[in-house]
């Protein structure tokens, strides 16, 4: 299952997810598109592609514009995961 959160970014599943999240229009998009992209950011290697892709923009924009708890709930999981990597810390403080 790990590897396969490599696989989806690897073939292009990420950019889908991304549009998704920036879909300020339908709600259960961006729940599901940020659920998924915060599965996607478990893996080592995707977490410094999506830092440097520039996903904290559109997360921290996303959290802000939303007041769905649910959204901020998903948008705090891809950050958590996102952090374990040393690197994207610097970035993220």
């Amino acid at each position: 299952v790990y590897e396969y959160k490599l696989l989806i970014v690897r073939q292009g599943g990420y950019i889908p997810l991304v549009r998704g999240l920036a879909n300020m229009e339908c709600e259960p998009l961006q729940l599901n598109a940020v659920g998924a992209l915060a599965n996607i950011a478990i893996h080592s290697e995707n977490k410094v592609m999506m830092v440097n892709d520039g996903i904290l923009t559109l997360l921290y924009r996303v959290a802000e514009e939303t007041d769905n708890s649910l959204i901020h709930h998903q948008i705090a999981r891809c950050l958590f995961s996102l952090a374990a990597n040393k690197d994207n810390r610097v970035v993220m403080v």
